[in-house]
């Protein structure tokens, strides 16, 4: 049995809270579909995180979420029940992006939210976010042919309730043994593709400005394959979606990215340098292909994008803040029981999640 260790997280918000150290820009959450006329406004990080939660209709599932009292405000908003919608729809199809590395300009859907927390922490909390909610989401869908996780984060286990691809140096481990066999095939030639003439391959995507990576280099090399797999994986579900006897991708119900290798090639080269500069046009430019198609695909569905800037970690606070981890502690079928109606289930539980 698993638990959750809640106390990680409330911990890490306070010790941001405290000023340990100088505030750099805050990640920024992004929402989609968007409410309209929506001022920004600055949460803290457990406020983004029960955001999520909602949104992918899992606050159910773990202890560590179920700490709504403390979020009814942010939670009532306009742009989170955009997302979040009806307690009387059916689950949403939902795409949840993590960027790291990337600025709010960066993003192509405005920001929504400002995350209240210092450089170090948004390192740390960040880390086992995408992971987690990806276990929770199968856990939510119990099929594996629901969710698809992608990451190209170093120390990511394998996860056995969904679809998985985890994006490593020399090749890409696709674990989708619950899929069927045309979804496997399709994952694996995407990452084969995206492994071979790397750089051939991504400036006959991006143009000219990709002439400035050196493929040699693994950092900017994996950061091409990155991109790269992205974009060609919701250019097969576009075309696919043309092929109703075809249609394997459109199958995935919740769609979990974890992209890393902008945030090492800020580490590497610089937030001012041309290579930077070009990572986040391109890398823009593939969010924007992925929200559309997404969007296309599902006529109501949901996308949660989390850009956390370029890290500043040093060496005296690197590991000074917990990871919180958000996974179930009990059987998803026995977490919760539905109220009867929406009136209920908010006395109940405080917020409805579409549960």
């Amino acid at each position: 049995m698993r638990f959750s260790r809640v106390s990680s997280l409330l911990s890490a918000v306070a010790l941001a809270a405290v000023g340990v150290c100088a505030e750099a820009q805050g990640a920024t959450l992004h929402l989609l579909p968007a409410a309209e006329d929506v001022i920004p406004k600055n949460i803290q990080w457990d406020e983004a995180v029960s955001i999520i939660a909602h949104a992918l209709g899992v606050s159910h599932l773990s202890p560590a979420l179920q700490f709504a009292d403390h979020h009814a405000e942010v939670l009532n908003d306009a742009a989170v029940q955009k997302v979040v919608g009806s307690l009387l729809e059916p689950a949403r199809p939902n795409l949840l992006i993590v960027a790291r590395g990337l600025t709010a300009d960066g993003v192509p859907v405005p920001a929504k939210y400002s995350i209240g927390t210092s450089s170090e922490t948004a390192g740390s909390l960040i880390s086992d976010l995408a992971y987690d909610f990806s276990e929770l989401s199968a856990d939510k869908y119990d099929s594996g042919l629901s969710t698809l996780y992608v990451t190209s984060q170093t120390g990511d286990k394998p996860l056995s309730n969904c679809a998985m691809v985890k994006l490593q140096d020399g090749g890409a481990a696709v674990s989708a043994s619950k899929t069927s066999e045309n979804v496997r095939a399709t994952l694996n030639e995407i990452s084969a593709t995206a492994y071979s003439d790397v750089k051939a391959h991504f400036m006959e995507k991006f143009g000219k400005k990709v002439e400035i990576f050196d493929e040699s280099e693994p950092i900017e090399k994996f950061f091409m394959v990155e991109m790269e797999f992205i974009s060609s994986l919701f250019e097969a579900m576009r075309i696919q979606s043309l092929h109703p006897e075809s249609k394997t991708q459109a199958s995935f119900q919740s769609i979990v990215l974890n992209l890393a290798k902008l945030d090492a090639l800020a580490a590497k080269e610089g937030t001012e340098s041309k290579k930077y500069l070009a990572a986040v046009s391109i890398m823009r430019e593939v969010l924007e292909e992925a929200t559309q198609t997404f969007t296309k695909l599902h006529t109501k569905s949901s996308i949660e994008i989390l850009s956390v800037p370029p890290a500043t970690l040093s060496a005296t606070t690197v590991g000074t803040y917990p990871r919180p981890v958000l996974r179930r502690s009990v059987d998803p079928r026995a977490a919760i029981t539905c109220a009867k109606d929406k009136e209920a289930c908010q006395k109940t539980f405080n917020s409805c999640s579409g549960h």
